[in-house]
């Protein structure tokens, strides 16, 4: 075989190589966009839903009679959705907005975030956190509550 002959079954190795490397790195982009939807999902459906009683406001200063996002104010039997930190939004208001935000989705009023970030295990080295339920323990035990309060950037 020539000289020309060798380089170009290199160069044809080397551009299979780089296309199978591409599709590779592309599958793993999709299938970490599809775990990060799936997470998002789950969020919005494991934060809870209430029917609004117009009769059970009762003047709780707590409460709040209307939608942060529509400014429409809440009716009697629609369904409202309350999130951690106890403000509450139509459900039809923030399902879209917690979605649109994805793993960056906070509370529209105080900017608390609401989907937990994932531990980066690179920077952490051998004591990698252990997610047990929604708080994050990790390899001695102790717990850290900061997570649960991380508050979106301004």
């Amino acid at each position: 075989m020539t000289i020309l002959g060798w380089v170009t079954l290199a160069a044809g190795i080397t551009a299979g190589i780089y296309v199978y490397y591409m599709i590779v790195c592309f599958w793993r982009l999709l299938r970490q966009a599809s775990e990060d939807i799936r997470r998002v999902r789950r969020t919005i459906n494991s934060l809870p839903l209430k029917r609004y009683r117009r009769e059970a406001e009762g003047g709780e200063s707590g409460e709040s009679s209307s939608c942060a996002i529509c400014l429409g104010d809440f009716e009697d039997g629609e369904e409202v959705r309350l999130l951690p930190c106890m403000h509450e939004f139509c459900k039809d208001c923030i399902d879209p907005w917690i979605e649109r935000q994805s793993l960056a989705a906070a509370c529209p009023l105080c900017k608390r975030m609401l989907i937990p970030r994932r531990p980066n295990l690179a920077s952490s080295g051998s004591q990698a956190p252990v997610h047990e339920g929604d708080a994050e323990v990790d390899a001695e035990g102790g717990s850290n509550e900061s997570v649960a309060e991380e508050r979106a950037p301004d």
